[in-house]
């Protein structure tokens, strides 16, 4: 389902509002190879999944921890997640990060329970790789104006998800949307530098800032500094509705953010994120679309 174009934003329909302006440095530097978030593979058999990726030239996944996946942490045993580091490990592959849904301004019960929930996720990250886990990431929730009325609760809540990180031995991205309460790079950066936490970092994804002022790259050199992971699809308008697609399919100078990733010795994961909007829809192939979204990730990491 599209969403509606948020009208208290300026939207810039024909340019990636200086993206395309950048030179391309360093063409011939690689980045992280090219991952794969298994949100888009929900019903997929974790091996199964990871043949094919492996196949099509994946290097790394994104693991999902959220209610429905196979892979909630809530759900498996310490042997299961022994039995998932093996299967990685057997295709020279490596588990990039770990999915979560973790609102701030939410019910305080609910809170409680996404806190365990954390905890749980660092446990299992810890367990697919003691020496580097892979880092957790999520959105905030909320809506676009709730900020700054709502402010002091986010970082409260923030200092409760940084003493469970401090205790784990976890690293959490935080991760803007646009279309929820932390909706520009400026607002998820401040409240980053006020948790004063080296274990709260940033993730960014172009197709929150595509069709947008500030727009990517803009939004970059705020984030960029701060980012740790990345996700990557595209934003495109139709009839004034928000649609995400795949990478590459979205119109976005793939070149150009390379560029910027490059230029700023970016060395983190790099990985495909199939939204809801995608996935949901009758029909969806999870198989295909990997392998449609590969030759603009390798456009991305490799030039």
């Amino acid at each position: 389902m599209a969403m509606p174009l948020n009208p208290t934003r300026r939207v810039a329909l024909g340019a990636l509002a200086g993206l395309g302006a950048l030179s391309i440095a360093a063409a011939d530097e690689a980045l992280s190879a090219p991952s794969f978030s298994l949100y888009g593979m929900k019903d997929v058999p974790l091996d199964k999944a990871l043949d094919h990726l492996k196949s099509t030239g994946y290097g790394g996944v994104e693991l999902v921890c959220l209610p429905g996946w196979d892979t909630d942490p809530t759900r498996l045993t310490a042997g299961q997640v022994k039995g998932i580091r093996e299967s990685l490990a057997s295709r020279n592959m490596v588990p990039v990060g770990l999915m979560l849904d973790l609102p701030l301004d939410i019910a305080e019960e609910t809170f409680v329970r996404n806190l365990a929930l954390l905890a749980r996720a660092c446990a299992m990250a810890r367990q697919l790789n003691e020496k580097s886990p892979p880092i957790l990431e999520t959105v905030l929730g909320g809506k676009p104006g709730d900020l700054p009325k709502r402010l002091n609760v986010h970082l409260d809540r923030l200092g409760r998800v940084e003493t469970v990180l401090a205790k784990e031995g976890g690293t959490l991205a935080l991760k803007p949307h646009r279309m929820q309460a932390f909706d520009d790079a400026k607002a998820l950066a401040g409240l980053i530098s006020q948790s004063k936490s080296p274990r709260v970092v940033a993730a960014f994804d172009p197709s929150h800032f595509q069709h947008r002022m500030p727009g990517i790259a803009e939004s970059w050199k705020v984030l960029g500094p701060l980012t740790r992971f990345i996700h990557v699809k595209e934003t495109v308008i139709n009839n004034r509705q928000l649609q995400f697609v795949l990478p590459g399919e979205g119109g976005l100078d793939l070149k150009a953010l390379r560029a910027l990733f490059v230029e700023s010795k970016y060395r983190g994961p790099i990985c495909v994120e199939v939204s809801r909007q995608v996935w949901s829809v009758p029909g969806y192939d999870p198989f295909l679309a990997a392998t449609r979204a590969f030759p603009a990730m390798r456009t991305i990491t490799h030039g």
